[in-house]
């Protein structure tokens, strides 16, 4: 479902789960995967409204600072 760009939240509510922890166990992601979501995102990004006076909103920095803390922790594991 991953690989078909169905989000985590998404999925975890279709499997009945109380926690996304629960539905990661069941999941195979890599750091490939996670490289891809992140360069996707930040071509979003760049091509988007985002930007203010140059720089991205704190909302998308604080986005992307959380999905790197996450890579960090799946890789940990």
């Amino acid at each position: 479902m991953l690989a078909s760009k169905i989000s985590l939240p998404t999925i975890k509510n279709f499997l009945g789960h109380e926690s996304i922890q629960s539905t990661l166990i069941y999941t195979r992601i890599t750091s490939a995967t996670i490289d891809a979501a992140l360069a996707e995102y930040w071509n979003r990004v760049a091509e988007s409204e985002l930007k203010v006076n140059g720089m991205n909103s704190a909302k998308d920095i604080d986005l992307v600072r959380k999905a790197k803390q996450l890579r960090e922790e799946l890789l940990s594991e």
